[in-house]
Formats: C-alpha cells, structure tokens, sequence
C-alpha cells in the first residue's frame, strides 16, 4: 500500500512538472510573441505617423494646385481609408490578445486552485507525512519557485496590459487624427466644387465680357479703315492709332508756334475730312469721347524749351481749327484736347530717330473708355 501510494504520488509529481514545464513554455512562446507584436505596432505606428505627415504636406500643396486637387483628394481619402483599416485590423488584434491574455490568466488561477487543493491533499496525508517529509519539502520549494515564477509572469503581463493600455490610448489619438483629416478632405472637396462653379460662371461672364470688348476694339479698326478710304494714301495716317499726322516744317517756321498762312487752307481742309469721315458714321460719333491734338518735336534743345514748343504750336492748331465753321457744326469744341509732348514720342527708323519726322503735329481720336478696353483685351488674349 505504501509503494501504491509512493507510485502515485510520484506520478502526480510527474504530471505537475510536466504541466508547468509546457505552462511555462507556452507562456515564454507567449511573451514572446507579444513583446514581437508590440514591437511590430510600435513600427506599424510610426509609420502611420510619417504617412499622415506625407498627407499633410499634400493637403497643403493640394490647396496650390487647383485642377491637381481632386486627383490628390482621391488618393488622400483611398489612403485614409486604408489606415483606417488597418487600424481596425490593428485594434481587432489586440483586442483577441487581450483575451488570449484573459484566458491565461484563468488557466493560471486554475493552476493556483489546483496547487491549493495539492497542499490541502498533503496536508491531509499526515500519516505518511514523516515519509515523504523530503519529497514534499523539496515539492514545496519547487512550488515557492513556481509561484516566484507566476508572480513574475503577473507582473510581466501587468505591464503588458500597461502598454496595451498606452497602445489602446496612441490608436484612439490616430483615430481622432484620421476623423479630422477625413473631415479636412470633406471641407476642401466642398469649397473646390465651390470654386468649380464660381469658375464656370466667371468663365462665362468674361466670355461675354470678352466679346464684348472685341465688338467695341473692332469699332476703332472700323474707324481706321474709314479714315483710309476717306483720305487716301496722300495723307499720313498711322495705321495702329489712326493718328493723323502733319509735318511741322509745313505748318510752322523753326521755333515759332505760329501757323504759317499758305499751310492753313490746307490743314483746314485735311481736318475737316478727318472729322467728317468721324462724325458723320453714327456707329462711330456715338463711342468718340475725345479729339487730341498733340504737338511733338526732336530731341534737340532742352526739354522744357520743347515741352513748352509742342503745348503752344498744339494749342495753334486746335485755336485755328475750332475756329472753322465744320466744328460748330460737329460740336467740336467739348471733345477737343491740346496737348505737347516735346521730344518723349520721337518716330524711330533704323534704330535711330528721324528728327524732321518727330517734328510733327499729331490729330487723334479717342474712343471711351479706351484705356480699359486695351488693357482688357491683352490680359483676356493672354489667356
């Protein structure tokens, strides 16, 4: 009976050493299987990081790049999408870990249960206590090991939950990232539809706009042809500005701002078929806002003496001409202007200045708002 028992115990011995054997190996294979895994997260993490920073740069470069932006939108939101799935996969992991976890944690309290009961057991057997005195002093300090062990592996897994905690906690921040982010891509998909619309409806407006202003510049190429069929080719006329222009070597003496009396019959003439080619079209008189008369020279001389040569022999010319009979009959006198310009319009030929062409009198007419229209109308043919 005592070898039965001796047999027995020892195979229960046999059987706890084996069970902790395998318990400690599992939960070694377990630990590292973890320590694996957070390290494998904590990289996944980081990653996660340096690809939100790269959405981030695209987000702001998205805001530069008008026609890139929707492409890049799509991609940021298919990005965002993916990390969101990722995390989920991630969470939904480390959620089965913890209860992987759980469930050792019950295997070792089982374990503990079952150690009681052992001691209980031994407790119970005091008649055959004196015999196995050793085997259960030598049980008993394997058993202080067992706990020390199971007391490091509580630990071990206090601190896992710990990091777990921290991981659960850095997830819920990327989540909170990814919410924003997602709502950062909705707002910017709004104003760019936004701006979309208000684009089309610019477009359109300055279509119109355009159209417009090319059916009022074509008024000033009307207004050119006119002249020249109306002159002819024996008066000069510029073929950009319909400037008409009078030498004058004909119409005044050197440095004298004084009409010379055989040029007035001929200029008088000249004028009135410029003004009469203008103002009898009524296409054209209605967009005529001003007649300039602009008095030039060469650059010789101070540029105050010419300045002030130019203004008077510029004045002559509109005093002579608004005292024509033709300009009360067109009203001239409200639209016309005199002004010098010294020597700062010189005629260039050859890459040099024609000086007997510089000295001249230049008559032309002004559309309204003529300054707008040209400016307009490069910046619309730029585009």
């Amino acid at each position: 009976m005592s070898n039965s028992n001796e047999n027995k115990l020892g195979n229960l011995w046999l059987s706890y050493s084996d069970l902790m054997a395998g318990l400690l190996f599992v939960f070694i294979l377990l630990v590292g299987m973890i320590v694996a895994k957070t390290i494998f997260l904590k990289e996944g993490l980081r990653a996660s990081k340096e690809e939100f920073a790269i959405v981030s740069q695209e987000l702001n470069q998205s805001k530069k790049e008008i026609v890139k932006l929707k492409f890049d939108i799509s991609q940021l939101t298919n990005i965002v999408a993916q990390k969101e799935s990722m995390i989920n996969y991630r969470s939904n992991i480390i959620k089965k870990r913890g209860e992987q976890l759980a469930f050792k944690n019950k295997t070792i309290d089982s374990q503990k249960q079952n150690i009681k009961i052992l001691k209980q057991t031994l407790q119970q057997s005091e008649g055959e206590k004196n015999q196995y005195a050793k085997n259960i002093s030598l049980t008993q300090s394997k058993l202080q090991e067992n706990n020390l062990s199971l007391q490091e592996a509580l630990e071990r897994i206090m601190a896992y939950e710990a990091t777990l905690s921290s991981l659960a906690s850095v997830l819920n921040e990327s989540n909170q990232t990814l919410t924003s982010q997602h709502q950062t891509i909705e707002t910017l998909s709004s104003q760019l539809n936004q701006q979309e619309i208000n684009y089309d409806a610019l477009l359109v407006k300055m279509q119109s706009q355009k159209e417009k202003i090319k059916f009022l510049t074509g008024i000033k190429l009307k207004v050119i042809t006119a002249l020249k069929e109306s002159l002819g080719d024996k008066i000069n006329i510029d073929k950009k500005s319909g400037a008409l222009r009078l030498a004058s070597n004909i119409l005044f003496d050197r440095d004298s701002a004084a009409l010379k009396e055989e040029s007035k019959e001929e200029i008088s003439k000249t004028f009135e078929n410029y003004i009469h080619t203008l103002m009898e079209n009524k296409e054209i008189k209605e967009h005529i806002e001003q007649i300039t008369i602009e008095g030039h020279t060469d650059s010789d001389g101070e540029y105050l003496y010419n300045l002030k040569l130019s203004q008077q022999r510029a004045h002559a010319v509109m005093s002579f001409l608004l005292g024509q009979p033709y300009s009360k009959q067109y009203g001239l006198e409200p639209l016309m202007y005199a002004a010098g310009r010294a020597y700062l319009d010189p005629i260039i030929a050859n890459g040099q200045e024609d000086k007997q062409a510089s000295r001249r009198i230049e008559i032309k007419f002004r559309l309204k708002n003529q300054d707008a229209m040209d400016e307009i109308t490069k910046i619309l043919d730029a585009q």
